[in-house]
C-alpha cells in the first residue's frame, strides 16, 4: 500500500504560544501561502513531491476561532508507478472561555478530508478533538488529544499529550508532545507505536523574528498531527524528524517564513529505509 503526506511547516495560529498573542488583536483575519518542496534519498519508490497550501483564519482574540485550509499535492514515484495527486481540506474551531479563577479552559474540533488519486487513502475522513488549557498569564499550555484516521484495509487510533511552557521571561516557548497510536489492522509487524516530539521557539526579537527547532523520536504510523493539521497516511514506520523554522514579521499585517525538515522512514515491507528532506516558503497576510 503505497500513499502519501503533506506536510504543513507552519505552525495553525491557533497553536502558537499564547505569550505571543496575549495584545488584542486588531487584524483577525489571516490569509497565508505556502508551497513546499521535498525530495526522497535511497527510496526504492518515491522521487520527489511539491505542494501548495492555502489557509485563512479568523481569530478575534485568545478565546476563540476557524480556520480552513486547502492542500494540493503532487508525489513523484520510481520505478514506472504511477503518480499520486491529491488534495485535502481541512477545516478547526477552538474555543477558550475564561473560568472565574482566570484559567482558559476549552476545546478544540477539527476535520481533515482527503482526495486522492490513491484508492487508499481517498475519501478518508480524519477527526480530532481535544480539551485545552491554559493558564491566567498564558504562560502554561496543555491538551489533550484524540483522532480517529480510517483507510481502505487499515486505521489507527492516536492519543497525544501536549505540555508547552514560557520560558527566560517569555523569550522562549517550549512546548512537548507525547503521541500514542494503536492500529487495528498490525502495520509494518506493529500494533502501537509512542512517539516523543519537540518544539523550541527562540523569540529573538519579540514580535519580530523568531527560531523554532523541532524534533521527533521513536516511532508513529497514520499519525495526525493536530498543529499543522497534517496526514501521516502511508503505512511506512516514521523513526525520526528534525527541523528548523524562521518566522519574520514584516510588518503588523504581513509575515515571511520559512522552515527545512529532515525526516527519517522504515518500510519493512519492501526492506525499504529512506529519508525525506523538505523546505517551504510561505506568506500570511492580516487584515
Amino acid at each position: 500500500m503505497i500513499t502519501t503526506w503533506i506536510r504543513s511547516s507552519f505552525v495553525f495560529l491557533v497553536m502558537m504560544p499564547a505569550v505571543v498573542i496575549a495584545e488584542p488583536r486588531e487584524e483577525p483575519i489571516a490569509v497565508s501561502a505556502q508551497g513546499t518542496y521535498g525530495s526522497y534519498a535511497n527510496s526504492v519508490q518515491r522521487a520527489r513531491i511539491t505542494s501548495e497550501i492555502l489557509r485563512i483564519s479568523y481569530v478575534p482574540d485568545d478565546d476563540y476561532g476557524a480556520g480552513v485550509k486547502l492542500n494540493t499535492y503532487v508525489l513523484k514515484r520510481k520505478a514506472q508507478l504511477d503518480d499520486i495527486t491529491g488534495t485535502n481540506l481541512g477545516v478547526t474551531m477552538f474555543w477558550t472561555p475564561k473560568t472565574e479563577e482566570g484559567d482558559f479552559i476549552g476545546g478544540v474540533i477539527s476535520v481533515l478530508s482527503m482526495k486522492s488519486s490513491d484508492s487508499t487513502s481517498d475519501k478518508a475522513l480524519i477527526p480530532y478533538a481535544a480539551i485545552i488549557y491554559k493558564s491566567p498569564d498564558l504562560r502554561h499550555y496543555f491538551d489533550a488529544g484524540y483522532a480517529q484516521t480510517s483507510y481502505v484495509g487499515s486505521s489507527a487510533n492516536q492519543v497525544t499529550l501536549t505540555s508547552g511552557s514560557s520560558l527566560f521571561q517569555d523569550w522562549a516557548w517550549s512546548q512537548t508532545r507525547l503521541y500514542y497510536i494503536t492500529v487495528t489492522k498490525q502495520a509494518q509487524n506493529s500494533e502501537r507505536v509512542y512517539a516523543l516530539e519537540e518544539r523550541f521557539t527562540w523569540y529573538a526579537l519579540p514580535r519580530e523574528l523568531s527560531f523554532s527547532l523541532y524534533g521527533m523520536l521513536g516511532q508513529r504510523i497514520y499519525a495526525y498531527d493536530p498543529d499543522l493539521q497534517t496526514a501521516y497516511s502511508m503505512p511506512d514506520v516514521q523513526t525520526g524528524s528534525a527541523g528548523l523554522t524562521v518566522v519574520y514579521n514584516l510588518s503588523s499585517s504581513i509575515t515571511v517564513y520559512g522552515d527545512v525538515t529532515r525526516e527519517w522512514y522504515n518500510d519493512k515491507d519492501i526492506a525499504d529505509r529512506y529519508r525525506a528532506t523538505y523546505g517551504t516558503l510561505g506568506m500570511t497576510f492580516q487584515f
